[in-house]
């Protein structure tokens, strides 16, 4: 009895997985414009409604973005860019071990040159 509860601590003890809890999720998307061309070194920010704190990032060459590590609650993603007209959506991040959240934001031409709005596309994986 006293070897089978040493082994069942040593396995536990080596692999604690069965009680990690999951406190953050990536949040990731790509910015484009109306023609799906991608528009690099975007400003990128993901604010949290709790407690009002950013995270920002810049869209890379390739369009995209991401946050690795959040925390679960209630979030305000905003992208900006000097070319295009700002965007922002809100969304919930959920922790869990198999969802990652992705946003894609579609940036149109600046109020001035279009009058048009922009538009996002949300996806959980």
């Amino acid at each position: 009895m006293r070897n089978r509860l040493l082994l069942f601590f040593a396995v536990f003890l080596i692999n604690p997985a069965p009680f990690t809890q999951y406190e953050t999720s990536e949040v990731s998307g790509s910015v484009r414009d109306i023609s799906d061309s991608v528009i690099s070194k975007a400003k990128v920010t993901l604010t949290s409604e709790r407690t009002g704190s950013p995270l920002e990032t810049e869209t890379g060459e390739n369009g995209n973005y991401n946050f690795p590590s959040v925390r679960a609650g209630l979030y305000r993603l905003t992208v900006r860019h000097d070319d295009f007209s700002s965007f922002t959506t809100e969304l919930r991040v959920d922790v869990d071990i198999s969802t990652i959240q992705i946003i894609d934001a579609e940036l149109r031409p600046s109020p001035g040159q279009t009058g048009e709005s922009a538009a996002a596309l949300a996806r959980n994986y």
